[in-house]
Formats: C-alpha cells, structure tokens, sequence
C-alpha cells in the first residue's frame, strides 16, 4: 500500500535553530474498519479511503452507511508512518474536523478524545511516537453516527438535511518541532495607524526569555516588507503566555473583495517557526448607518449561502468538496455573478475554504452548526434538541471556533447560529467575544442581538405565510403584487423578536437578509416539498423550462426590493450550493459536477446583483389598456465611484420596442437615486414587458416586468 506524504518546512531566514518545524500532511489514503467496541482496536482493517473525505467513498464500501447499523457503533481510521530521526519534544498530531466524535490511539496507546465535530483536536504524542526510521501506527476512531454522542454536544442537527455521514472530512497533519513553541497566533490589522498586531500564544518546557524573530512579506509576490525582531519575554515552564507587540507596515494595501491582498509574517523561537497569512482589513457594523463597514467605508454584502453539510447528502457529490480545482471554479462563477459574501448555512467547510475566500475576496459569515427550529405544516416550532446546549459547551466550541479562524480576512461574521430562539447562545457569545482583538460583529440568529454593532438576520420567506402556512388564492395581479404591494414591507418573520427589552422598540442593529425567496426548484426543475405550495398555484408553468424561467425572473425581482430599498446591509441568495436529492430546498445548478448553471437564473441574477443596479417598482402583472402612468425605477450604486449614465425605460412586445424613453441619471458613490418615466399602456392588448436598463462598464444591467395589457 502507498502511503503519501507531503512534507512542508517553514524555513525563518536568519534563524539558528536547533529544531525547524515539520509539518507533515497525512492526508491520502487510510485502513478503514468497524466495530460495534468503542475500545477495543480492530486487527483486520478490510476497507481503504481517501482522507479527507467521507465514510460513503470506502473501497470496498460498507453497507448502510448513512444509517444506524447492528454492524457498527464505531469505524476505525489506521495509518502508518515513519519519522526520520530522533522524535523531536513536540510532537501534535491535528485532526482539523471529524464527524462525529473521536478517539485517538498512537502505537496502541490511547492519546485523547473529542466529541465535537466543527473544530480541531490537537493531540500531544511525543511521547508515544517512535523515530528513527521505525513504523508508527496512528488509529483514529470516528462515530458512524449521530447516536453515539452525548445529547448535550452539538453534531449540526439540520431538519433538512437526510443524513449524517460519517468521516474525517478534512485535514490530518502532525507538527514536529521543539520548545519554546509556537501554539497560535492571532493577527489584528490597524489600518488607521498602517500596523499589525501581533499575538504570539508561547509555551516552554523550562523557564526562559523568549524573543521572536518576524519576515513580514507580501503573500503573492515573496516580496520583503519588514524584518525584525520583537521585545522579550519570560516564559514560566509549561505554561501558555502571550507575546504581543506591532509591526508598521508603510503604505499598506488593505484587504477587500475587489482587492484581496495578502501578507505572510513568518515566526521563530530560534526553535520553532510558524508562518500566518492574513490582510489589512476591518469590518463591523454601523447601527446607525445600518450598514457594514468595510475598512472604514460602507459596504453592501451581496451573495449567497453554502449549505456545504446538506451537499454531503447528494448523489453527485463524492469527493468534489474537497476538489480545490472545482472550488476554485465554483468561486469564480460566484465573482461572475457579481457576489461578494456568502454564508455557511448550518456548518464550516474544509480549511482549505478559507483560504481560497482569502485569495479570490469573499466576504464570510461563518455559521456554526446549530439549528434548533423547523416548520411543520401549521406553524414554526422548536425541535427542543438545542435545550440541551448550554453557555458553557458553546463557549468550548466557539473559543476553538475562534483559534482556528481568526486570522482570515474573509471571515467577517461569527454567526453563532441559524434561526434559533434560545438564551445561551447570546451567554456564549458575551463569553467568548473578547477573544477576537479583531472584534467581529455576531449573528446570533433570530435571538436577541448581543450587542448594537452586531448584525441581526432576517428570512423575508414571503410566500412562507399566505401559501405554505396558509390558504390563500393567488390574486389576479399576482404573487409579487400579493406581497410586495404599498410602503416597505417589514422584514422579520415575528415583530417580537426584534423588540429591545429597554423600550419595546427595534433594537438599533444593522440586518443582514441571508435568506428570502422561496421558489425552490430541484436541478431537474421540479418543486421541492417546500414549494410545492407556490408552484401548485400556478398551473400555467407546466413544463421544467417554464418554472425554471418564472424562478429566476422571480428570485431576480425580489433580490432587486430588497437591495434597492436599501434596508439591508446585506442580501443572500438561498442557495448556491445544496443538496437536489429528495431535498426540501435547492441550489440553481444545471450540471454541479461540472459546474454548469440554468441559464435563466445566470441570466437575470447576474442584473439583480449588479453593484449598480436597477429596481422598476412596479408589482402588478396587468395594466389597463391606454391606462397613464408614472413608473418609479429605483438605480443604486454599490461602488466607491459615481456613476453616470443613460436609463432606458421600455415597453416591449414579443421582444419589439413598443416605446421607449431615455433619461440621463448620475448616482453618487454607494448612493441611490430613483427615476419617474411617465408611460402610456398600449391600447392593443396581449403579453408585454417593462424594461428599465443602464449600461454598467460594457454590461447592460436590466429589471423587468411582465404585464398583460388588458
């Protein structure tokens, strides 16, 4: 059997080290078995698998995996590794994420144990490993289910998601190295004063003075931008210490998703070395403007979510989460769409997500797996499994949480949960907030923000309550008008959520809509059992082809209200990446394998979320013949640029122009204008369109209607 390694040094030039840092990739193929013991490790090892990866991708596979089985509690991870020389005094083996739960076991020895699921695990075993060139054999245990964990721990319960595969679904690497070592490292970014941060988190194994030596370079170039060396500080023997100091950067270039530059600092004890990427980037957000703010500017998130843990449901997924070419793909048909954010819905994805948002500019709300709510068929209840998640468990999970993730500049949000009224998780996160020297906004889900400059989340599901709560007839001008018509519409599934206990009134927090359309469709075009209400209302879209244009003409005219009214800081497309296997929601691809969209939802998304875009604020799809009207066309501008150009507004019929007007209009940088075109209803009736465009940077950017003259 062929074992792969891959070896990577961190190399500090100008270090004298007695001990450079290793770390070595375990990644590749593993020995899989099963075994109904939780202690007793296997002899026979009958199956192999690619990690990381799940369970369901063993060779050869085992039965009734995505199920209880009398045939296993436990699967069983082996594989064996050679260290060339002496077995250095630190020694940590990382599991990055595991489902669900596991048990480690170095040369027969057990080594620890974790439970949870969305975070990593690192194992001391130097003094169980054996160098010199002799075989090391690492066993890893893993849950084959939900069951066998304690109903206290978290495992990503998802009312809609079907099954809950087990595996080592990212990284495993073991870290070589010596004392003083380097556990952590956080990076806060100053961009007011053009410096960084830097807190070193150290740990000795006998009293000493510690001094860093740092190389801060530009990531994508290698180019030096600053080398030196921190104060010193004394280290208590096997005790973790901070080293906190700042290093200027002149005329830094700071981070965003139209100019994602990245810095590397490298690290060294003189015994240790550690490299971190990160870039020069704030955001919170403003209660007052009710708006992000992006390093000191305002800035309107658009996107979408990526329900990655519900993906792991479908039949077509095998290994193409942890395909970084496909990633990579998926991501540029993201900045094609003209997406700046994205959310992941109930789960993180793998590391090396993360860094792909670094490098291509995404903005991330990071969403912890924890759901707690769901519909039944007359009204929105608790499942009551989230009772049982306490402060202190959640704190456990989002301090490693934090550890793991805060030095990426894509992560913008910590969204501690989805949907879920429950006090501990406000607790948990007041707890674990002063970790982030960066100070990230939360989202605690449809509980009580926790503080004013966190970020309340709003599901406009507006076909929610008259179709699938309710019985209502779908009107003669239509859905949208059904819901769309007269002043703004509030946005919050239930008022009272949203009500400050000090005055009864809104709390001040910005909103963030990351879910609202309700049109789902599976990859085939049908509807899903959540919407099957909506589409069994209108008869008419008969065929895939008709409901898949009616959908994303549909997604685009409410995207268009939500941003054009400017209430929202940001607006998210639920969803771009899901499970379309007897799913209750849906993505919008044609092909996921290769990545091929429906080209009515490319069509009309890539107008409604374009940073200058266009809103015709007219609902109703009848019009009375020869009927005078003055039609508004909201035009907003995302950008940090005016913009000035021609608005057409026009009537057409079988894709003929009928009539058309022409005004010129300037919008200020992330400003909005609105537009009044006095128009005529042809007198002949049938099936027309309303056209409102502008030409945005070689693009036409549209908002339509259609309206049936009669």
């Amino acid at each position: 059997m062929k074992y792969l390694f891959l070896l990577a040094v961190l190399l500090m030039v100008g270090c004298t080290s007695k001990q450079n840092r290793k770390t070595i990739s375990l990644n590749g193929e593993w020995q899989v078995a099963q075994s109904i013991s939780e202690d007793e490790i296997p002899n026979d090892y009958t199956s192999h698998v690619q990690v990381p990866g799940l369970i369901d991708l063993s060779t050869p596979a085992f039965d009734s995996v995505y199920s209880t089985s009398p045939l296993r509690d436990y699967f069983w991870y082996k594989k064996e590794i050679k260290i060339e020389g002496n077995v250095p005094p630190v020694a940590i083996l990382k599991t990055h994420k595991i489902a669900y739960g596991q048990k480690a076991f170095v040369n027969g020895h057990f080594v620890g144990e974790k439970l949870y699921s969305y975070t990593p695990k690192f194992y001391d075993i130097a003094e169980y490993l054996k160098g010199n060139g002799e075989t090391n054999e690492i066993v890893i245990r893993v849950g084959a289910n939900t069951d066998v964990l304690p109903d206290t721990i978290p495992y990503g319960k998802d009312n809609e998601k079907i099954r809950y595969t087990p595996g080592i679904y990212d990284e495993v690497e073991l870290i070589l190295t010596d004392y003083p070592y380097i556990q952590n490292v956080q990076i806060v970014p100053e961009i007011e004063t053009n410096t960084v941060r830097v807190v070193a988190y150290l740990i000795s194994d006998h009293d000493e003075n510690v001094q860093l030596k740092y190389e801060l370079s530009e990531f994508k170039s290698g180019a030096v931008v600053k080398n030196g060396k921190s104060r010193s500080k004394s280290l208590k023997a096997n005790q973790l210490d901070t080293l906190d100091f700042r290093i200027p950067i002149a005329d830094s270039q700071l981070w965003s998703p139209e100019n994602p530059f990245l810095y590397s600092i490298h690290l060294s004890t003189g015994s240790d070395t550690k490299s971190v990427r990160f870039g020069m980037r704030e955001f919170r957000f403003d209660p007052e403007k009710k708006v992000g703010m992006l390093n000191g500017k305002p800035y309107y998130m658009r996107g979408t979510n990526l329900a990655l843990h519900r993906f792991m449901d479908d039949t077509v997924r095998h290994d193409l989460l942890w395909n970084k070419d496909w990633v990579i793909k998926m991501h540029q048909k993201f900045k094609d769409l003209h997406w700046n954010t994205y959310r992941y819905h109930v789960g993180f994805a793998p590391d090396f997500w993360y860094d792909i948002a670094d490098e291509m500019g995404f903005l991330i709300a990071d969403e912890y797996a924890f759901w707690g709510i769901f519909l039944d068929d007359t009204a929105r209840v608790n499942t009551g499994q989230h009772e049982r998640y306490m402060a202190p468990t959640l704190v456990k999970e989002y301090t490693e949480w934090m550890h793991e993730r805060w030095n990426h500049p894509s992560v913008v949000i910590w969204d501690a949960q989805n949907e879920t009224l429950w006090q501990e998780v406000g607790k948990a996160i007041n707890q674990a907030r002063h970790l982030d020297l960066s100070n990230r906004p939360w989202d605690n889900g449809f509980s009580a923000p926790a503080s004013p400059t966190d970020v309340i989340e709003s599901h406009p599901y507006l076909f929610l309550h008259p179709y699938f709560l309710g019985n209502d007839k779908v009107s003669r001008n239509g859905m949208l008008y059904d819901v769309l018509k007269g002043d703004y519409i509030e946005t919050f599934n239930d008022p009272n959520e949203y009500q400050s206990p000090v005055d009864g009134g809104r709390y001040p927090n910005a909103i963030i809509n990351n879910e609202y359309a309700w049109v789902w469709l599976t990859r085939d075009g049908n509807p899903t059992p959540l919407t099957e209400c909506v589409y069994s209302r209108l008869p008419e879209l008969d065929t895939p082809e008709k409901r898949l244009e009616w959908k994303a003409r549909t997604l685009a005219a409410k995207t268009e209200y939500w941003r054009c009214h400017r209430q929202m800081a940001g607006v998210l497309h639920f969803c771009a990446l899901t499970n379309s296997t007897n799913a209750m929601t849906g993505d919008d691809w044609k092909d996921v394998k290769n990545l091929i969209l429906h080209r009515p939802f490319e069509k009309y998304t890539k107008s409604a979320f374009a940073p200058v875009g266009l809103m015709i604020d007219w609902w109703s799809n009848h019009a009375k013949s020869e009927e005078k009207k003055s039609v508004s066309v909201f035009a907003i501008n995302d950008l940090y640029e005016s913009y000035s150009g021609d608005l057409k507004f026009q009537i057409l019929k079988n894709g003929k122009i009928v009539s058309e007007s022409t005004k010129s209009i300037s919008i200020d940088e992330v400003g909005r204008t609105i537009t009044d075109f006095d128009i005529e209803i042809p007198k002949e009736t049938g099936n027309y369109q309303l056209k409102a465009s502008i030409d945005s940077n070689g693009e036409e950017v549209s908002s339509i209607r259609d309206i049936k003259v009669d």
